[in-house]
């Protein structure tokens, strides 16, 4: 069993060497039991100047039809635009309907053999990617200095690289929050909406209770004030995108999520206003406050946290999600669920 770890860990030393040697600018990092996912981009080719986005499953196991389509799901859901599935297993060892969802797809597969062959040509040294720096709890613990526009010395370099601004990588964390630490169902917006007012995207959560949330994140230097014009405009997603919630996950949309530094401003007034014209109630959800759910949302056993019930700080009685309420919900949790970890 030792060997075969040994094999295994240097097999994922030999990817990462390849990933490096092909110039991929990492952005995100999953790890899971049997393998990890990492979200990056690619150097533009000439004549072009726009970065791909790809996303890279670097496997433990040998895969499986449902592995394969799972990388798959993930893979659109996270909007790339080439996928690569990396292997000690050649293609011919798989099964006949996994070689053809892998064809179907058109995803990139690699194998040990050809990885290291790979490498040995190029002279990367193994292990050098920085990817601890872009998994979801790394993600989680930059948000608050991220919403108020502000990007972290980590991640300073990547994002001049690929010109990216302080906005786009706090969306992206915030989702990366919700998807990876929670666990929930994402759908992301605003992709073939370029020139339309589009909400971030929309979240399923099954467990304990059934319900969809969409959310808007705003970054600001001190804090985010909602106004008339905001307020209408957010009437206007809920109302919109209620059926395609209902159409989409088969479950109502009750809540409103806007994800930002701080809020100033008459936020009861204008979260009543949305509530009665709309029927779903707004939260304002401090980037702190999202950051410490986040991490400890990470840290949680997969089955355990699905029993997380946000509605228990989706309060009407509470304008913005307060640290004290999020804290308080926590330490509850951890006691009643403390046989099960």
């Amino acid at each position: 069993m030792n060997d075969i770890s040994d094999e295994t860990k240097q097999f994922e030393k030999d990817a990462l060497a390849f990933l490096k040697s092909i110039n991929l600018t990492v952005v995100g990092y999953y790890p899971y039991d049997h393998c990890s996912d990492i979200i990056g981009y690619l150097p533009p080719r000439p004549p072009f100047n726009v970065s791909t986005k790809v996303m890279v499953e670097v496997l433990k196991i040998k895969p499986t039809t449902s592995i394969i389509e799972r990388f798959v799901k993930l893979s659109r859901d996270a909007e790339v635009e080439r996928e690569i599935m990396l292997s000690e297993f050649p293609i011919s060892d798989l099964d006949v309907k996994a070689k053809s969802l892998i064809s179907e797809s058109r995803t990139d597969y690699m194998d040990k053999q050809k990885i290291i062959e790979f490498v040995k040509k190029s002279g990367e040294p193994a292990g050098t990617l920085a990817l601890d720096d872009f998994a979801p709890i790394a993600l989680a613990r930059c948000l608050p200095e991220l919403s108020t526009q502000m990007i972290p010395k980590i991640m300073q370099e990547t994002a001049t690289r690929l010109k990216l601004q302080a906005w786009e990588i706090f969306e992206d964390a915030v989702h990366s929050i919700f998807h990876f630490c929670f666990s929930y169902t994402l759908k992301k917006f605003g992709k073939e909406t370029l020139f339309e007012h589009e909400p971030e995207g929309a979240v399923l959560v099954q467990d304990p209770v059934n319900f969809a949330f969409i959310y808007e994140c705003k970054t600001a230097r001190d804090s985010y004030q909602m106004n008339s014009d905001h307020e209408l405009r957010y009437c206007d997603y809920i109302q919109n995108k209620r059926p395609y919630v209902k159409y989409l996950f088969n479950s109502d949309l009750q809540y409103f999520v806007i994800v930002g530094p701080s809020f100033a401003g008459d936020i009861p007034q204008r979260r009543e206003k949305i509530y009665q014209k709309t029927g779903v109630l707004t939260v304002f959800m401090p980037a702190q406050v999202l950051s410490e759910l986040g991490r400890w949302a990470c840290a949680l056993p997969s089955d355990v946290k699905r029993l997380i019930d946000l509605t228990q700080i989706f309060k009407i009685s509470e304008n913005e999600v307060s640290v004290d309420s999020a804290r308080a919900y926590m330490k509850r949790f951890e006691v009643e669920t403390k046989s099960r970890y």
